[in-house]
């Protein structure tokens, strides 16, 4: 309100009404990344004046995360890092309000994209006949709350996950083993697993196992004392999903044992 008054005291006012909305600059950022993967953009701010200065900063949009207060030295500048980290797989716009009293202010239009994390293919797992070999991964939770997972996988017979339930701690990871075990000589083995979760997306990996001929077990030690007599249990797994048969030969070097040859149906 302004308000004029003469020296005979008449006086008229007038009523100012004023009306102001923020310009967002024509600059676009653009921050694009997969699910769970952090990405930054840097924003240079700048204080032409002879002080120290503070800038506010506030930003509209899912997953971002930045300084709320920058201080910059007189006759400087510096970098404003905001962060990007998508739990959650699409595309959105946001802004980002840069301010200060004496110097102005700035507001960008963001562009915000996550996709999905891209599949992983893991190296053709090798095991021999009858023994195993492991693969590990590590699954990352980025919450501030534990998260579980589900697992959905295309082969449950030659390739098993431990641990059997999974729950990932609050911003840790856990580690998962996958062991591969053949069944076959002439052909590879698949196995596509899907670790999900309800909160922060999923991960897809494909695995791949061959199986080689076996090579010598490790030894099984039987003991007994002198004169006397002991049995003991060599273990052997058919690794094949049909039956088979096999040939057992039992070869000693003591002339004082026999040697037995046998056959047996599994």
């Amino acid at each position: 309100k302004i308000t004029f008054k003469d020296d005979k005291g008449f006086f008229k006012w007038y009523t100012i009404k004023i009306q102001s909305k923020s310009i967002i600059e024509n600059d676009v950022i653009q921050m694009k990344t997969q699910i769970r993967k952090t990405i930054y953009v840097d924003i240079l701010l700048e204080n032409p004046l002879n002080e120290r200065i503070l800038y506010d900063v506030e930003f509209e949009g899912n997953f971002l995360k930045g300084d709320r207060l920058v201080s910059i030295e007189a006759k400087k500048s510096k970098n404003y890092r905001l962060y990007f980290s998508p739990l959650k797989v699409g595309y959105s716009e946001g802004l980002i309000h840069i301010y200060n009293e004496k110097i102005g202010e700035r507001i960008v239009k963001l562009i915000l994209n996550s996709e999905e994390q891209k599949p992983v293919y893991v190296d053709t797992m090798i095991a021999e006949l009858g023994k195993f070999t492991e693969y590990s991964l590590i699954l990352e939770n980025p919450l501030d709350e534990e998260v579980e997972v589900y697992v959905n996988q295309s082969n449950k017979s030659q390739f098993e996950i431990a641990p059997e339930k999974i729950i990932i701690p609050e911003n840790s990871g856990r580690e998962i083993i996958v062991k591969y075990t053949p069944s076959q000589l002439e052909h590879a083995e698949d196995c596509r697993i899907i670790f999900d979760t309800v909160s922060i997306g999923k991960w897809e990996y494909y695995f791949k196992g061959k199986g080689t001929f076996p090579s010598a077990m490790p030894k099984t030690i039987i003991s007994s004392y002198v004169g006397g007599s002991v049995s003991g249990n060599v273990i052997f797994k058919n690794p094949f999903n049909d039956k088979i048969s096999i040939n057992v030969d039992l070869l000693v070097s003591d002339d004082h044992l026999n040697a037995t040859t046998g056959f047996q149906n599994m």
